[in-house]
């Protein structure tokens, strides 16, 4: 419902919702950042659908917050009218649930002048396409427009180095992902002089903009299923092209087959590869912090026991 996703919206952004209550017409949620609280009323008829209206003195500092968040949310929910830009950058990534293989951010930069190039092409969110296809889309998107995409591909050992360093400042893996989104974004401004960005949503605002202290005047919006831009669409496509190419790389180089995902065939696999190159090796092929890896520890010794 429209009143989870608020709830959602508001827990990722680290606020506490305090009460709910109904009211004529609807409820009135009362939330808080544990310093200043304000009110939200959501209507709905089936004439004019939901509305919202913030509660509170114009002065309140939750006020702007909030308004940002319905903004975003209002623009997931209607994926047509995330902006109305003329021109602008798209960033998404590819790899970050995976245990084998790279981790990928890649940036597109779109106008409404090649829009219906994109959709020619078939560009659309990389999640609704087969492998094939997104080999596809994203040798034709090289080839129709290889001057605008940018790309950070961090194979499996860069990216062990770089988490461990990460994780040593005290860092989660958001940051190390907004440090890479910021690249592609400062890489791309360069080339064209673009300065508004629409991301998909994986992390805190904050958290971005602290990665493009070399920007300047960046516009930044970052909504959930971004995917359904036709920029974001593009950067998701070649990001899972170059995913996909890791895994490839990497069954050349270690003859064995690598698959995406992070359920048990990972595990399986995992294991046949420690038993085959041994398990320190293993930082050359898949991303060592995920709980798999323990797992796979945990297995072997089982199976040694068993011995």
């Amino acid at each position: 419902t429209y009143i989870e996703q608020i709830k959602n919206a508001l827990s990722f952004q680290r606020l506490e919702m305090l009460s709910e209550r109904e009211i004529d017409y609807g409820k009135q949620l009362e939330i808080s950042d544990g310093e200043n609280s304000i009110t939200l009323n959501i209507y709905y008829s089936v004439k004019k659908g939901i509305s919202t209206v913030i509660g509170g003195a114009e002065t309140n500092p939750l006020r702007s917050l909030l308004t940002r968040i319905l903004q975003e949310l209002e623009n997931s929910l209607n994926p047509a009218n995330i902006h109305s830009w003329e021109s602008w950058l798209g960033t998404d990534e590819a790899g970050k649930g995976e245990f084998f293989g790279a981790l990928v951010v890649a940036g597109f930069f779109a106008d409404r002048d090649i829009v219906p190039k994109l959709q020619k092409i078939g560009v659309r969110d990389s999640k609704k396409l087969t492998s094939s296809l997104i080999e596809s889309v994203a040798h034709k998107l090289y080839k129709e427009f290889n001057e605008r995409i940018c790309v950070i591909v961090l194979r499996p050992e860069t990216y062990n180095r770089l988490y461990r360093e990460f994780t040593a400042k005290r860092k989660k893996l958001n940051e190390l992902m907004a440090w890479m989104h910021g690249r592609v974004i400062l890489d791309l401004q360069k080339r064209t002089g673009e300065k508004k960005v629409l991301v998909d949503k994986f992390t805190s605002d904050s958290n971005l903009i602290r990665s493009l202290k070399g920007l300047e005047q960046v516009e930044l919006l970052q909504v959930p299923k971004a995917e359904q831009d036709l920029g974001v669409a593009a950067s998701s496509i070649i990001a899972r092209y170059h995913y996909l190419a890791s895994l490839k790389q990497l069954k050349s180089k270690f003859r064995m087959d690598f698959r995406p995902g992070s359920g048990d065939q990972s595990i399986s696999t995992g294991i046949h590869f420690v038993e085959k190159y041994s398990l320190e090796r293993l930082y050359e092929v898949a991303k060592v912090h995920f709980k798999n890896y323990d797992k796979i520890k945990a297995k072997l010794q089982e199976n040694k026991e068993n011995l």
